[in-house]
């Protein structure tokens, strides 16, 4: 009789129980491409889209917001305190539908390396895209030059690039899962869209939608607290290739910040070469 009666009480629970959706990370490095990537995935309309959470907290709690926002972020993001709160944001929105994350490695490190939880996590995928070094690089010190001294921006290279963190986690993935995590290289997807997309959709979980091949021009609202770092992926209504030599690198960069530049390269250099080896390349490749 006890047990029909715990039956009964419970029951109504565990029918009406949400399981939670597939959250699908996308982690990064600074101007890889992703804003476009994070367009085409806005495009699609089936997906809860996160931008940045984790950078946007991370700034607004450590009072960089002054500097770099252009306006506060969400109010739903001004609210949260730490990696694990921005978590369980997600989290509350995948009781409803699947939600896609685009956000910066380096602001997580040290959560990711000392909770595994969010690899393991069999509702979550957590993939990866990486850009040539040079082109990323480049593209960051021209965007950072226009509002911060050459020095500080030298900073902010040395610890927002980490190819080598990137590696360090799709071991800690294969080692947990079993397999490796997708990564996207940005010159694969610029080069061919089409295919690449249409391979990760298949290895996330989702539909492949070739229509969120392309896209509106304009400022979607989820950035507007970014939108200085933003500008030209706003004007992108597709994804577009950028060919270029490797010879040709850091033209860019004045002589005061080329030597801590280079370092950083080759620093980062072999790993971006071992994570270009475990790239995802499509069909009929």
């Amino acid at each position: 009789m006890r047990l029909c009666f715990i039956a009964f009480f419970f029951l109504p629970t565990l029918l009406f129980a949400t399981e939670r959706h597939q959250v699908v990370l996308l982690l990064t490095n600074p101007r890889a491409v992703s804003t476009a990537f994070e367009k085409s995935m806005i495009a699609r309309k089936d997906l809860k889209v996160f931008h940045e959470p984790w950078v946007s907290s991370y700034m607004y709690n450590h009072g960089f917001h002054e500097t770099v926002f252009s306006q506060l972020p969400p109010e739903e993001i001004v609210n949260t305190k730490n990696f694990d709160e921005v978590k369980e944001l997600i989290f509350s929105y995948a009781e409803k539908q699947p939600v896609f994350v685009k956000d910066m490695i380096w602001c997580m490190i040290d959560e990711l390396r000392g909770d595994t939880s969010l690899i393991a996590d069999t509702h979550v995928v957590m993939t990866f895209l990486i850009r040539d070094p040079v082109k990323s690089i480049e593209s960051f010190y021209a965007k950072a030059i226009e509002w911060n001294e050459p020095a500080t921006v030298d900073g902010f290279i040395s610890f927002c690039f980490r190819y080598d963190v990137i590696y360090e986690l799709a071991k800690k993935h294969y080692e947990i899962k079993g397999e490796w995590p997708v990564i996207v290289d940005a010159e694969d997807l610029c080069r061919e869209p089409e295919r690449i997309m249409e391979a990760y959709c298949e290895r996330v979980g989702i539909p492949f939608i070739p229509e969120a091949l392309s896209w509106k021009s304009g400022m979607p609202d989820e950035w507007r607290h970014l939108a200085n770092w933003h500008d030209k992926a706003a004007e992108s209504n597709g994804f577009v290739s950028n060919e270029r030599s490797d010879t040709e690198r850091f033209l860019m960069i004045p002589e005061t910040s080329l030597d801590h530049v280079e370092a950083i390269y080759r620093q980062q250099k072999p790993y971006y070469d071992k994570l270009l080896e475990l790239r995802l390349k499509g069909r009929d490749v």
